[in-house]
């Protein structure tokens, strides 16, 4: 394992004039770290700054990030060989740090005897050094090479004999930073299937690469480092996916009002095939949407279909628009932290009961809000270069819009500034609840169109004289393609799969496994990830000895072959339950800290409401067993009914668009 908590890397740079005068010149730099000057103009360069990351056996990790994003100090503290300014780092089992391949050689001593020093070095034994010499010597093809100085070795020789030594390491943890690239030609391709035995030989793999190529062979998870600071973790391809949107935003930085479109690669082909044959070409979009509140970088499963959809909706079924830009999730949020409701104030817990959502909440300072708004507005370059060019802006509402929660407070900011701006803005996939009146009427009255989950908010927001209209999440239109999943467990038929809420906290927990071992089944966790939750979850589990599957690591259609496996499941997730809708599996659902979970069950007609008292679980649980055939098909009927809703929201947003 390895554990870094709230980990920051200054490096003091020594006293010397330090000039700016270009600062006012150029924009934000794309690359370093950030520079800081300190009392008595002492300056120090923040490398890494509140990296917080666990890794588990399984994990294989690939680190993206533009060059002195921080990636190779990273791989350098989980290694040891630098002490963090402040935070901890915790590893367990054997670390290789192959980070420098020619680090601890001696040009002056033979190719033999630097076996010998290069293996010490990375912690090998005598005894295993010794065992491995007849295989490094075989794979380095230097054959009698090996009994003269390093001296003599071509460049290309050092790294063959480095890379032979580096990989023939048995270790727990492996660190790589951009060693694929060795030999020629012909030992490219052999370095390329070692790394991918001593990969899957380490219970732990970290890589920093820029070839998206080697780290899909390789990894399972990637992070995004920006500036030192960790921007998106989760599957590797929604990682990579948000590092080009990323890209594809500071590329915005130099757009004008009057500045065209880049035109696609599609459209030059388009453009070049209708010159030979005399076709139409494709017509391109008249409307460029920008999404703000990307939610496809996050690890819940749900999100990414959320994503999806957006997609679906305006590059396939609202003709003359495409999605050509996104703002991620939290983007701003920091920025309203200080005066925003906390989480826990948005749960109400009661004793004996599952935690459910508070029906009050404490209003915020509206004019610090404003205030904070407009200074954000005035700054934020990036952002008004992605308005500039787009022509429709569209907010994903999706799970912030409640309890005047940070999210809701950075979202609604995001949606008055895109409306100055000119552009139609529209709201949709919105849970808007327990918010402060006023900051809603400042910002919904005049949005194009506000688009929310549940008639609960509907019915909210009718109260304050804002209209809007209702269908089911987004995510049931993202679920019609399945694929089976990697991930099996040999006898699901005696499981039950448990998945708790944003709210979950250890007696519920322990309420849940008990209910299910008590009904004869054994529990499997699914972890979404959220907070607090996959820390909490692994220590219960640990404990009581049950399985735990990191949703993470499932693509969206694999999550439904996932599910399908097991005969009924517990869900506290809205999104989870839309999943085991698709997949017709019987559920029984929790509370959640919104009323998402209850409204959406009522809309799409699940005949079992959510169970809130602990003496309530056990009976509640019995009948799904009891009736798994019936709410087996209630299930995938209330799946067809969810995405029914539909035929009511795409005529409505091609009207607006129109």
């Amino acid at each position: 394992m390895i554990k870094l908590e709230n980990v920051t890397l200054d490096f003091p740079v020594l006293p010397h004039k330090v000039r700016n005068r270009h600062s006012d010149q150029h924009s934000k730099q794309a690359t370093g770290g950030v520079v800081n000057t300190g009392a008595g103009g002492k300056v120090s360069v923040r490398a890494l700054e509140n990296i917080s990351l666990t890794l588990y056996p399984g994990d294989k990790l690939a680190l993206l990030g533009h060059n002195g994003a921080g990636k190779t100090t990273l791989l350098r503290v989980m290694a040891g060989l630098y002490a963090p300014t402040q935070g901890r780092v915790h590893t367990e089992g054997r670390v290789a740090p192959l980070l420098n391949l020619s680090l601890g050689m001696d040009m002056e001593a033979t190719g033999y005897d630097n076996i010998w020093v290069r293996g010490l070095f990375l912690g090998m034994s005598r005894a295993e050094i010794k065992s491995k010499i007849d295989a490094i010597a075989h794979f380095s093809e230097l054959a009698d090479f090996l009994h003269l100085p390093m001296r003599t070795y071509s460049s290309g020789m050092r790294a063959r004999l480095a890379f032979a030594i580096s990989t023939h390491v048995n270790a727990d943890v492996l660190l790589l930073d951009e060693i694929v690239a060795t030999g020629d030609a012909s030992f490219f391709q052999k370095a390329r299937q070692q790394l991918e035995v001593i990969a899957g030989g380490s219970s732990i793999l970290v890589l920093a690469s820029h070839s998206n190529k080697v780290l899909r062979e390789l990894c399972n998870k990637g992070l995004l480092l920006e500036h030192g600071k960790i921007q998106a973790f989760g599957p590797l391809d929604d990682v990579i996916e948000a590092y080009k949107s990323k890209v594809r935003m500071r590329s915005l930085g130099s757009y004008r009002m009057d500045a065209k479109a880049p035109e696609s690669m599609d459209a030059k082909a388009s453009k070049s095939m209708a010159s030979e044959t005399g076709a139409a070409p494709v017509v391109q979009p008249t409307n460029r949407v920008l999404l703000i509140n990307d939610t496809g970088i996050l690890p819940n499963p749900g999100c990414r279909a959320v994503r999806k959809a957006y997609k679906l909706i305006f590059n396939k079924h609202v003709s003359g628009t495409a999605i050509t830009a996104s703002i991620p999730v939290n983007y701003w949020i920091e920025h309203f932290r200080a005066f925003a409701v906390t989480g826990k104030k948005a749960i109400q817990r009661e004793a004996d009961s599952f935690p459910v959502a508070a029906d009050t909440v404490a209003d915020i300072d509206i004019e610090r809000w404003e205030s904070t708004r407009r200074e954000l507005a005035s700054k934020d370059q990036d952002l008004h270069a992605a308005l500039e060019a787009s022509d429709l802006v569209v907010l994903n509402g999706e799970g912030s819009i409640h309890h005047n929660s940070v999210r809701a407070l950075a979202l609604l900011a995001l949606a008055k500034t895109a409306m100055e701006s000119g552009k139609k803005v529209l709201l949709m996939n919105a849970t808007i609840q327990q918010m402060m009146p006023q900051l809603l009427q400042e910002v919904l009255l005049r949005l194009e169109v506000v688009h929310v989950r549940e008639m609960a908010s509907k019915s909210f927001l009718e109260q304050l004289g804002i209209k809007s209209f209702a269908t089911a999440d987004l995510a049931f239109l993202a679920l019609d393609d399945e694929s089976s999943t990697k991930t099996r467990l040999l006898d699901a038929a005696v499981h039950v799969l448990v998945t708790g809420g944003v709210s979950i906290n250890k007696e519920s927990l322990i309420q849940l496994f008990h209910a299910v071992e008590s009904i004869g089944l054994r529990p499997v966790y699914l972890s979404i990830g959220d907070g607090g939750e996959t820390e909490l979850a692994r220590g219960v589990c640990s404990e009581r000895n049950v399985p735990m599957v990191d949703a993470g690591t499932l693509g969206v259609k694999e999550v439904i072959g996932f599910l399908r496996q097991f005969p009924l499941a517990i869900s506290g997730r809205h999104h989870i339950n839309i999943f085991l809708m698709r997949a017709g599996v019987p559920f029984l659902p929790l509370p959640s800290n919104t009323w998402k979970v209850d409204e959406t069950l009522k809309a799409v007609g699940y005949p079992i409401a959510p169970v809130r008292a602990f003496s309530d679980l056990l009976p509640a649980l019995r009948y799904v067993q009891q009736n798994q055939k019936q709410l087996a098909e209630a299930s995938a009927q209330s799946y067809m009914n969810g995405r029914a809703s539909f035929d009511l929201l795409l005529p409505r947003l091609r009207s607006c668009v129109s």
